[in-house]
Parts: structure tokens; sequence; C-alpha cells
């Protein structure tokens, strides 16, 4: 998964800006569509902060995930990436202005993490032996078997990604493809020993999010739920998919007002704030993610005007 050389990328200004974040200081990318319809992107971490489309005359739709968080975190983000690919690695690659009647604006940005070399008694490991643990370590496997954990900013193995986001006036969509870049020979050779395979384990990777009506969710609660709200966020692991309404989730967003499709992140699971005012949602892989040398992970999540 190269990144797009600069002769193939279609760079402008107007419908589409980056800026920085007045809080963190952090690069924001602002698509505007020239039809209506807005959204921002947090560049670092690729995470949609805001989406307002037209049909709702410019409402928000977003919340951030992380209410009490000093600056917004994601209304839209990314989950399982980060011990893989850290939210700093993410730059911008592309910015692509309308090109005719119903096309989008979109941004793509890209994610290069090279391979780390580590010397353990004597022997530099690199990414030969190298496991991503999923929780900001790798372990290696040294000549004598031995595993050794050791903490990292990435999984020790070369990964690329890439997220593009694409602008209409009523939907927004977002596709992902992450990808272990490292060579064969990266991914079985043995040094003095058996080694581990240079394999990034995503577990259940996907997108979560915190999404609000333009009307008030009172208005529609009866139909989103039944009864008082269950829960304020989401259940992984041994209550995979926990669900606080009946409904299939297409139809629990339908009557928010939004229409989700997603492809590659078909276990879907949401629930309803609290508060009563807002709702959450989770799209995540079906099985459990480990991405060996040359393999790829790619899907897409889109929101819309429900019909």
């Amino acid at each position: 998964m190269p990144k797009r050389r600069s002769e193939e990328l279609h760079l402008l200004a107007g419908d589409i800006s980056v800026s920085l974040c007045p809080v963190t200081g952090s690069p924001v990318a602002s698509l505007a569509h020239p039809d209506g319809g807005s959204c921002q992107i947090a560049v670092r971490g690729a995470e949609v902060i805001s989406w307002r489309p037209a049909c709702d005359g410019g409402s928000e739709r977003l919340l951030p995930v992380e209410a009490d968080a000093p600056a917004p975190i994601g209304g839209l983000q990314p989950v399982g990436l980060s011990a893989a690919i850290p939210a700093e690695a993410w730059t911008v690659e592309a910015l692509v202005g309308r090109k005719g009647a119903g096309s989008p604006v979109a941004i793509s940005i890209f994610a290069e993490v090279p391979a780390i070399g580590v010397n353990i008694r004597g022997v530099d490991v690199s990414a030969q032996g190298m496991r991503a643990t999923g929780a900001g370590a790798i372990l290696a496997t040294v000549p004598d078997e031995t595993a050794v954990s050791l903490p990292t900013r990435g999984s020790g193995v070369p990964m690329a990604a890439r997220a593009k986001f694409s602008l209409w006036p009523d939907r927004l969509l977002v596709e992902l493809e992450v990808a272990n870049v490292a060579d064969d020979g990266d991914g079985s050779a043995a040094r003095g020993g058996a080694m581990q395979s240079a394999i990034v384990d995503l577990g259940f990777c996907g997108f979560r999010g915190r999404f609000c009506p333009a009307v008030s969710l009172e208005e529609s609660a009866a139909a989103l739920v039944s009864g008082a709200p269950t829960s304020a966020g989401f259940s992984h692991g041994t209550t995979r998919g926990l669900r606080s309404a009946p409904s299939p989730p297409e139809d629990v967003f339908m009557e928010l007002g939004i229409a989700l499709e997603t492809d590659g992140f078909s276990d879907v699971s949401m629930s309803c704030d609290a508060d009563g005012r807002s709702m959450r949602i989770q799209a995540l892989v079906p099985t459990h993610v480990a991405l060996g040398p040359g393999d790829c992970l790619s899907g897409h999540i889109a929101l819309g005007r429900s019909t």
C-alpha cells in the first residue's frame, strides 16, 4: 500500500482546508460541499469530529465520544488501531474537490509506521520474532526462545494505513485500509532459534461513534428503545453485540434520521445514552483480525439520510 505520488494528488483550496485546532494544536481538515453539508476530520487519529448534513440545515449530528475530554475526541473514530498505527503517524495524503454533479469532496490521509530495530542480548531482532500485543507493547522472541515484552509506539512491524473521507451534501463515507507491509522474509526468518511471525494483532477493530438527532431524542424515544435506557456505552468481550434496542441497528438509526451502512465492519451494536439525548454505535469486524506479512484489512462505514 504505497503512498500516492505527488503527481497523482489533487490539491486545492476552497472546498477543503487544513488548519490547527486551537485547543490541541493538531491538524484538522474541514470539508464543505458546494451543495451543502460539511464535516471536520482530526488528522491525527483519523477521527471525524463534526458532521453537518445539508438536509438538517447544518445541525451537528456528532458528539464527542469522550464527553469529559478537554477537546473534541472524534464523534466517529477508529477502534483497535492505535497499538499498530499511532495517532501521530497520520498525515494528509490528498485533497480532492468535486469533479462533477453528484460527486463528493474528499480527503485521504495516510500513515506509515516503519519497523523498529531492537537489540536484545546482542541480537538485532528488528521485525523478526515480534508480535504486537495490542496494549502498546510487543513480544520479541530472542534466540533462546525467551519472550521479552518491550513497550513501543506502534507494533514493531512495518505498517501502512489509509483513511479516505468522502462528503456529499447528505452523506459521509469513511473508507479504511490497514496493511502489514513486512516482507515475507521479515515474517518467518529464524536467527539462532525459532522466531515468531511478524503478526500484528488488531483484535476486533472497527469504528465507534456518538450521534445526536436533528430533533430531540425524546420525540422518538418510544420508537428507539423500550423502557428506560440501559447503558451509556457498550459491552465487549463475553457479551459482544449487546443492544439496548430490539430493532436492527439500521432501523434504529433511521429513527434518528440517519441511515447506517457498513462493509467489513458488520458487527454493529448500539445503546442510548443515560441522558436520553444521544446514541452510541460500535461497528466492528465479525471475527478476530491478525495481519501477517502482506495481509490487508479494508472496509467502510457510511452515514446518510434515512428515507
